[in-house]
């Protein structure tokens, strides 16, 4: 996203990392959650607040792996949705679409 996309964001999606769709081939509808993730408290808790430079990341997600069974710690559920049909996956995955704009997450850029 861009800069002025991510200052449009409401306050709950700030730290919107992804999405993440799980797909039933057998009914042809899926589940999916827009989730966060927070760098902040990352950096607080690899102590890589205050440093710069490349070993920054190596560090960061060296001391993640001791958050590995509790990724709550980092990650947040922005939004759960349903998807009801293939046509509705495909539409999320068109091409010049935001996804997060059309579920809601985002406003609609002018």
């Amino acid at each position: 996203m861009t800069g002025d996309q991510l200052e449009m964001l409401p306050v709950s999606a700030k730290n919107v990392a992804g999405l993440y769709i799980r797909w039933n081939e057998q009914t042809g509808t899926g589940d999916g959650l827009v989730l966060g993730f927070d760098f902040n408290k990352a950096n607080e808790l690899a102590d890589t607040s205050n440093m710069t430079g490349p070993f920054v990341k190596i560090k960061t997600a060296l001391s993640m792996m001791d958050y590995v069974d509790r990724p709550e710690t980092m990650v947040s559920t922005i939004k759960k949705f349903k998807i009801n049909s293939a046509s509705e996956l495909e539409a999320l995955q068109a091409a010049g679409v935001n996804p997060l704009v059309r579920l809601g997450v985002a406003p609609a850029t002018k």
